[in-house]
Parts: structure tokens; sequence; C-alpha cells
């Protein structure tokens, strides 16, 4: 569905915070703009935010703990080169892991 679920445990209710606007692009933004193509993996960062590989996008995105969505690293184009943030390029990302020290692996 191009979007991410987070299910909120409110006093035995659940809450569904969704990001994305379920429909396969690319966008950054609020939970309501935001848009991904084919988010493959997740990784909770030690900070609480969530962690994505947008696969189709050729992106590692942040969700925030509010919904809202940043790219961490990669662009539009599929590739393989080393760099910090969008200077870095990734072919079809599909997997995502952070450790307790903030770092993501890719």
């Amino acid at each position: 569905t191009h979007q991410i679920k987070k299910i909120i445990n409110d006093n035995g209710r659940g809450v569904i915070m969704c990001t994305g606007g379920g429909r396969a692009a690319f966008a950054d933004g609020p939970p309501s703009l935001a848009l991904f193509f084919h988010p493959t993996s997740l990784a909770i960062h030690p900070d609480g935010c969530i962690i994505v590989a947008d696969s189709r996008n050729q992106r590692i995105r942040r969700v925030h703990k509010d919904g809202s969505v940043t790219t961490i690293a990669g662009r539009s184009l599929p590739g393989d080169e080393d760099g910090l943030g969008t200077r870095a390029s990734f072919r079809y990302p599909s997997g995502v892991a952070c450790d307790m020290y903030g770092n993501i692996f890719v």
C-alpha cells in the first residue's frame, strides 16, 4: 500500500498513525503529503523514529515521531556510490538496521 502504519496502544485501543498517501511516488513532508514507493524494510532508531528502506525510490527515509518523513540518504536513480545524504546512491535497498548508537546499516 506504499504506507507506513504505526499501531499505538491507547489504553487498550489500537490507534493507527499512517504516513504516506497510499500511492507509489516520492515526497518528503508531513504525514498527509509524504509518499513512498515500495517500502521494504524498517528499523526503530534509538531516538524512536522509524528508518525505512524505500526500495523503488532508491532512498533511506526517516519517519519522525510526528509522522513527518525526511530523506536520510539516496537519490532517485539507482547506483552504488558512497557519500553523505543525497550524494549516496542505492540500488533498490531492501533492508535496514540500527544499532544502539544510532548508526544505520543498509
